[in-house]
C-alpha cells in the first residue's frame, strides 16, 4: 500500500479576480498569484490549507492566446466557480501509479509540468493527467513536486481543509483506488457526481465550496 495525502483542490474560476475577491471577503484571507501555465491558457492563485495542502484557484489567462485544446476542468464552459478536481501526493509517484493500476484504475503515465512563480522562479512537477468527464475529474490525479518548494509553503496561510467529500452514484471503483493509495476520504452516495470541501478560517468558521 502506498501512503498518500491530499495535495490540493482545484477550484475552477471563469473570472479569477472575482473568485479571489469573493473568497477573501468570506474568509479574511486573500489568495496570492501563483503564476501562468504556458501554452495551456490558464493561471492560478493559491491559498494554503495546511503544511502540504492548498487550494488552487484556476482561471483563464488573458495574457495568453486561447489554446488549441479546451482549457482544463471545463473552464471554457463554466458560468461560476466550482470544485472540479483534486490532487494526491503519494510517497512514490511511480509506485502509486502501479498500485492504482493493480486496483483497476489506470491513472496514465506521469508528465512533466512547469510554471513560473510571480518572482520568476521556475516551479516544476510530475503528475498524472487528470481524467476529466464533462470538465470534472472525480478520480484524483497524482503529483510529485520533486525538488521544487511545495506551493502550500509559499501561499497565504490561515485556512485549513476541515473536510473533503466525494459524491458519486457508484463509489466502489474509487474506494478501491483510494484503498490502493492508502488514502481515506469521505464518500457520499449521490446520483450526480461532485465534490464539496469545508474550508475553515482563522475564526473557526467554515466556507463550503462545491462542484
Amino acid at each position: 500500500m502506498t501512503p498518500a495525502v491530499i495535495d490540493h483542490l482545484v477550484y475552477a474560476c471563469p473570472n479569477l479576480e472575482e473568485a479571489v475577491d469573493d473568497i477573501a471577503a468570506r474568509t479574511g484571507v486573500r489568495a496570492a498569484g501563483g503564476g501562468q501555465h504556458p501554452g495551456l491558457g490558464t493561471r492560478n492563485a493559491l491559498l494554503s490549507l495546511g503544511p502540504r495542502c492548498y487550494l488552487e484557484l484556476l482561471g483563464p489567462d488573458p495574457a495568453q492566446r486561447h489554446p488549441a485544446e479546451p482549457r482544463s476542468f471545463g473552464l471554457d464552459n463554466l458560468h461560476g466557480p466550482a470544485l472540479r478536481g483534486w490532487a494526491v501526493a503519494p510517497a512514490s509517484l511511480d509506485s502509486a501509479v502501479q498500485a492504482a493500476r493493480a486496483a483497476g484504475t489506470d491513472l496514465g503515465q506521469p508528465i512533466a509540468g512547469l510554471r513560473h512563480g510571480p518572482d520568476g522562479t521556475p516551479i516544476s512537477w510530475r503528475m498524472t493527467p487528470p481524467s476529466e468527464l464533462d470538465g470534472m475529474a472525480i478520480a484524483p490525479f497524482l503529483i510529485d513536486w520533486e525538488n521544487s518548494p511545495h506551493p502550500a509553503a509559499q501561499s497565504p496561510r490561515g485556512l485549513l481543509l476541515a473536510e473533503f467529500v466525494i459524491r458519486m452514484p457508484d463509489p466502489d471503483r474509487i474506494i478501491a483506488l483510494l484503498d490502493a493509495l492508502g488514502l481515506t476520504v469521505r464518500i457520499q452516495h449521490a446520483q450526480v457526481p461532485g465534490f464539496s470541501a469545508a474550508i475553515r478560517n482563522p475564526a473557526g468558521q467554515d466556507l463550503v465550496l462545491s462542484s
